[in-house]
């Protein structure tokens, strides 16, 4: 079986739960089901289940995790060039939107949610901020006009990573960045460089 993501048929059983195996790669160590769920059964378990059940108001909200997200936005914004006067922040697979509540307090900053979870993206518009689930934010939100694209710990949960990636990819102007946060591995792209997806 090949990684999703990277493509290597380096992989083997990392755990089996419930008699389904857990796969790793060997090459980039992402993590994924042997036999992946469907995309519209991951849609309804993240919309109607996921925010609540892994308590992510509680852990989003934790005051040590706003002061991170308070270092990340600085560290996201040189990277974007902070000497702009606007800038969008879109993040995929936000959860209760704290990091962008961070982000939209800060003047000029324009704070996009994409999530799954039916409550996360109300908690959203309760705090002023844009919320898409993904497939409104594939077919409407407007091409190269995200400066800053973010993933934190959201790839793993998509049925087609690498799918996902090129569909966010479009929406990011040139010369913005994409930034991936997974489990110990901080990647950033800038897409005027123009990533390879092979």
């Amino acid at each position: 079986m090949n990684c999703p993501i990277c493509k290597s048929h380096r992989t083997k059983v990392f755990k089996t739960i419930k008699k389904e195996n857990i796969m790793i790669c060997k090459r980039c160590r992402h993590i994924f089901f042997e036999k992946p769920p469907e995309g519209h059964e991951l849609a309804n378990y993240y919309e109607n289940q996921y925010a609540q059940a892994h308590a992510q108001v509680m852990i989003q909200t934790d005051s040590g995790q706003v002061a991170y997200y308070q270092r990340h936005l600085e560290e996201l914004l040189l990277y974007a060039g902070s000497d702009r006067e606007k800038i969008t922040i879109a993040d995929y697979g936000c959860a209760y939107p704290s990091f962008l509540s961070v982000a939209a307090a800060r003047k000029g900053i324009r704070a996009v949610g994409i999530e799954f979870d039916l409550d996360a993206r109300k908690a959203g518009l309760e705090k002023d901020i844009e919320m898409y689930s993904p497939e409104e934010f594939f077919s409407e939100y407007p091409v190269e006009s995200i400066d800053i694209m973010r993933f934190s710990h959201a790839l793993e949960h998509c049925a087609d990573p690498l799918d996902v990636i090129k569909k966010c990819t479009a929406k990011i102007r040139k010369g913005g960045v994409l930034c991936i946060l997974r489990s110990l591995i901080f990647l950033s792209f800038i897409t005027g460089m123009e990533p390879k997806f092979s």
